[in-house]
């Protein structure tokens, strides 16, 4: 059905999502022949945005819908609600943490907890207690409110770590550091004010609303 849709759907209204070796080309960065601009268009599908949408976003690197066929041919995305082949490949782990164990998951509780916070300990009514005060959270997606808050900040982490060294570069080595040390979602919030500000700085306003609006998806 998908590949029905997209064969009927001009590229630029399509909506593409990462593929596991997408998601594993942004944490490990194994291909090194993959254009700078195609590695920061790949780092910002999120399976909600139009390829023309990305596009337009990313005019400023010279992005074009070249860049995303690309990715297309190399398999590192595919169209939004396609059944995923992932037989042969093994998940990336978490590189927040490389030197813990694996976390056996499982179907009632499925998030990775390979980065938990020191000294924050989730009970069993989906409360998080960290130095003795306990707070509420809404569960939602199945999980309870300590794992979705732990997946947020995982996801946040990956998504900081891979898009300041890709478009800072050198410059963002002291926003890196503040991103190993982040630890609730107020410390992100000032890692993204500092990051759009020198990205604005550094590549012009368009990138930098367009890497806000992604940010503001897993933060806002």
């Amino acid at each position: 059905m998908a590949d029905s849709q997209a064969r009927d759907t001009p590229l630029g209204k399509r909506i593409y999502r990462k593929t596991v070796a997408g998601t594993n080309e942004v944490i490990h960065r194994e291909a090194t022949d993959l254009p700078q601009r195609v590695r920061t268009l790949l780092v910002m599908v999120d399976g909600k945005t139009t390829v023309e949408a990305l596009v337009t976003r990313l005019a400023g690197l010279q992005v074009t819908e070249a860049s995303f066929q690309l990715l297309i041919d190399r398999k590192l995305v595919e169209l939004a609600g396609a059944r995923s082949n992932t037989a042969g490949i093994a998940p990336a782990p978490s590189s927040r943490s490389p030197s813990q164990p694996p976390v056996s998951v499982t179907p009632t509780n499925p998030v990775s907890t390979s980065r938990k916070p020191s000294g924050t300990t989730p009970n069993s009514t989906g409360t998080s207690s960290k130095s003795g005060t306990t707070t509420s959270q809404p569960v939602s997606d199945g999980l309870n409110a300590a794992d979705a808050l732990e997946k947020q900040k995982n996801d946040l982490y990956e998504l900081f770590t891979h898009t300041i060294k890709d478009l800072l570069g050198f410059r963002g080595v002291m926003l890196t550091l503040a991103v190993e040390k982040a630890d609730s979602l107020d410390d992100y919030r000032s890692i993204r004010d500092r990051f759009i500000a020198a990205l604005e700085k550094s590549k012009g306003p368009e990138i930098a609303r367009a890497m806000s609006e992604r940010i503001g998806t897993l933060l806002d």
